[in-house]
């Protein structure tokens, strides 16, 4: 026999076997695969699709007996998605073998369906790898949702899993079942990011969208923190669009270091007046929400040329314990409700170059309770945005851009505009306020026309203490009702600089130079009714500053 020839005969035995070693059993389904025997360690299988034809949910599977996926443990479950076990053998497990996310897909899911327990077990699969990285026998901490029409009854957000969408539009969940919330987390911090989703809501129900709620686990804190939401729009919930529920009363439990961008909620029309687009309780910290929306609704009646917006409020932050702070709005919209944010014991509030319309009362800043501080208003544009400006409406129609409560607020740099200046929009306030407020600072503001300008409780009346301290706090212009105790302390919140003027109201008072007041080469100044003196704060280091006389309006004498 040739030598050429007896190479040839070789070269397909050697083809053969190794055809024969690399041959890769198929199966239709993974029910299927749940039947295969004789399973060696390290054999691969393909199924073709998770329980239907063309489902998404097919693909590799290898046979392991790693550490844990043989125990009790959850990788030695069947989750139906990526861990399989056989019928056969409690020697190992099928483990899905994949790059990138976990998709719903690889749990069995159809279009148009109630997809909860399969997206549920794709988030728990990811929570196990995420916290047991370096150790788990699988890996991805990522849930990807394919574009469809999905729909969710109820999902526990778990801790260090990320969830994202195919598309801001195409992925649709529409919400299903009785739960009160579709999304909800565990106890304990939870970190996640959310992103590309539309979200309906279930028009027959008071269901709200998202529900974070901190609650003691076993760890020392907890909170929702470090987290994301991107490219949302949450529509027709008639419960809270997102309700931010922290500890009240304690530091270990705050919702912190979050951000909410292109993060967008529409109301439905039926939500009832206790429903908001966005409520937060308990302490917050370091939250932004960016270029995001809070809208109620306009229901408009095409008959009267009336309409009706929500009753109540589309934001709402309050608390009763620690406060929130550091809360800011940036380019973001309120607008089609009685009130667009209401803030109650809360501190450090900003919004920022955002776009007010159709609204009772734009911002409602209540410190009844306790004072709100550091309340900031400010480039924004309100649009018939207080008494809901000229509209037609069968809501109540007075109203204000800005209403304080026994706060300390700025205002500045904003622009008000309504679509026609009539009685009704004559009627409303640019800034109403109570007798008690910390101060309100305003300027820089402009208006289509000056008849919106209209304020009310900026310069308060104060009395002087029995001790004969003037506490003025934020206000840079106060009315001081006539005492017999003489002034000899001025307290204020105004840095050194600035100056406060203090008028006499109703009767006489009398300032001394035996504490901070520097009465400039007097000993005493009386102001009678009307009279107006000008103190500017001097940088002394002093606990309270010095305050100089610095200009003096009297009745003039012939």
């Amino acid at each position: 026999m040739k030598k050429g020839f007896l190479l040839i005969i070789l070269f397909i035995c050697i083809a053969g076997s190794y055809a024969q070693k690399t041959d890769i059993k198929s199966v239709n389904t993974i029910k299927a695969l749940r039947a295969v025997t004789g399973m060696s360690v390290g054999d691969v299988v393909y199924v073709k699709s998770h329980t239907s034809a063309d489902d998404g949910g097919g693909g590799f599977f290898k046979w392991r007996n790693d550490v844990g996926l043989t125990g009790t443990g959850y990788f030695g479950k069947d989750n139906n998605g990526t861990l399989i076990k056989a019928t056969t053998s409690s020697e190992g497990r099928w483990v899905r073998e994949y790059d990138g996310p976990i998709s719903i897909a690889f749990f069995g899911v159809k279009n148009e369906t109630d997809i909860t327990v399969a997206f549920q077990s794709a988030i728990d699969f990811a929570e196990q790898n995420a916290n047991d990285y370096g150790t788990s026998p699988t890996r991805g901490r990522t849930v990807f949702v394919p574009s469809g029409i999905w729909q969710v009854s109820n999902i526990i957000l778990k801790k260090g899993v990320d969830i994202f969408g195919d598309s801001f539009d195409a992925t649709v969940l529409k919400a299903i079942g009785t739960e009160p919330y579709l999304f909800e987390m565990e106890s304990g911090p939870v970190r996640t990011s959310i992103a590309n989703f539309k979200i309906l809501g279930d028009s027959a129900s008071n269901k709200g969208c998202f529900h974070f709620k901190a609650e003691m686990g076993s760890h020392n804190s907890c909170g929702l923190w470090n987290s994301t939401f991107k490219n949302i729009a949450i529509e027709g919930f008639r419960g809270h669009g997102v309700f931010s529920e922290a500890l009240p009363a304690t530091y270990l439990g705050p919702n912190q270091f979050l951000v909410f961008e292109n993060f967008n909620v529409f109301m439905n029309k039926n939500a009832p007046e206790t429903s908001c687009a966005l409520k937060m309780t308990g302490q917050h910290g370091q939250v932004a929400f960016i270029n995001s929306g809070f809208n109620g609704y306009n229901d408009y009646n095409t008959t009267s040329g009336t309409s009706k917006f929500h009753k109540g409020s589309v934001v709402e932050i309050s608390d009763t314990g620690i406060t929130s702070m550091v809360v800011s709005f940036i380019n973001s919209t309120f607008q089609e409700a009685d009130y667009g944010l209401i803030f109650n014991h809360a501190e450090n509030i900003t919004m920022d170059n955002c776009w007010f319309e159709n609204l009772g009362t734009s911002v409602m800043v209540n410190g009844t309770n306790s004072p709100c501080k550091s309340i900031n208003v400010l480039n924004s544009r309100f649009a018939n945005a207080a008494g809901f400006g000229s509209f037609k409406t069968s809501n109540s129609t007075n109203g204000a851009i800005v209403y304080s409560l026994n706060s300390q607020v700025t205002v500045a740099n904003n622009f008000v505009a309504v679509t026609e200046i009539n009685d009704q929009s004559k009627d409303d306030f640019f800034i109403l306020a109570n007798g008690t407020n910390e101060g309100i600072h305003a300027f820089g503001n402009s208006f289509i026309d000056l008849s919106l300008s209209k304020t009310s409780g900026i310069m308060q009346v104060l009395k002087v203490q029995n001790n004969g301290a003037l506490d003025t706090k934020y206000n840079k212009m106060v009315f001081v009702d006539s005492s017999s105790t003489e002034i000899g302390t001025i307290i204020s919140s105004v840095m050194a600089g600035e100056t406060i003027l203090i008028r006499a109201s109703g009767g006489s008072i009398t300032f001394n130079d035996t504490n901070n007041i520097f009465l400039t080469k007097r000993s005493s100044l009386t102001l009678n009714d009307g009279e107006v003196a000008g103190f500017t704060k001097i940088d002394t280091g002093l606990e309270y500053g010095i305050y100089q006389l610095t200009s003096l309006v009297k009745e003039s004498k012939p």
